[in-house]
């Protein structure tokens, strides 16, 4: 099952406009799976792996989503928890479209 989407350029300007910018230097996790969401995050610069890291220490990353993807959405708009870990790849700035009350 995907969990990420891409958007338009005219939708990445509309979510901008109530965004909150984040940047990260590489091998920073963005959120880690099974906590509660806060928002969608809309990667504007850089790169994130989505990852689950498995009982014996190991980690098996699931897909790597770049500039113009989305993470985040099932959790947000369900409620449920993040399903995997995101880390940054490399210097990323993203943009925090917070969950609302």
């Amino acid at each position: 099952m995907k969990n990420t989407h891409s958007c338009s350029v005219a939708l990445q300007s509309e979510l901008l406009a109530s965004a909150t910018l984040i940047k990260k230097p590489e091998g920073v996790v963005v959120f880690r799976r099974g906590e509660p969401p806060i928002g969608v995050f809309l990667i504007l610069k850089g790169s994130v792996s989505l990852r689950v890291d498995a009982e014996d220490g190991s980690t098996i990353v699931d897909r790597m989503v770049a500039c113009r993807d989305i993470v985040g959405l099932a959790a947000t708009l369900t409620g449920h928890t993040y399903s995997l870990t995101a880390m940054t790849l490399e210097q990323s700035a993203l943009a925090l479209i917070a969950q609302g009350p």
